[in-house]
């Protein structure tokens, strides 16, 4: 609902050059229709899940296919996803500004396991990405000002 009509969900194969600077190599239209919110690559199982509110499913890039529908008990307002490096575990923020675990496994999430992310003056969080045990969450706070070091910010975080 963030959106102009006119934006149309498109996934896109990014490749780095020689410089390390990342271009469009490749981008596959999607529904119209269809609502993303996050999308994640999970190495152990090969394959890309794409989330949107409660509902989460698969894409395959190279047939431009989505899978079926499926959720996960309790989880609510996908707004950014991440797997751990082993792909056990999917790591989850969500509209109430929640750091949340699944046990990919058994698609549940992991009890007393959820980390507030207001208390970091994370206020719209975007995206989450799992790197040698920290958690790189991204804020699209729009209300922020231009002059503010945390417009945008992307926010480190360790939990012990």
């Amino acid at each position: 609902n963030c959106c102009d009509p006119s934006v149309l969900p498109t996934a896109f194969r990014l490749k780095r050059n020689a410089k390390g600077v990342f271009h469009v190599a490749s981008y596959r239209r999607l529904p119209r229709t269809l609502k993303v919110a996050a999308a994640a690559w999970n190495s152990a199982k090969g394959k890309i899940f794409i989330g949107h509110g409660k509902n989460l499913r698969t894409y395959n890039y190279r047939k431009n296919k989505l899978g079926r529908i499926f959720r996960v008990p309790n989880l609510t307002d996908i707004t950014g996803m991440g797997f751990s490096p082993d792909g056990r575990f999917l790591i989850v923020t969500t509209g109430d500004e929640q750091l949340r675990r699944v046990r990919w496994a058994t698609k549940r999430l992991v009890a007393g396991w959820t980390f507030g992310l207001d208390r970091f003056g994370i206020h719209d969080s975007r995206a989450v990405a799992v790197i040698r045990a920290r958690f790189y969450v991204s804020d699209g706070d729009d209300t922020r000002s231009n002059a503010d070091p945390l417009k945008y910010a992307v926010h480190v975080l360790r939990r012990r």
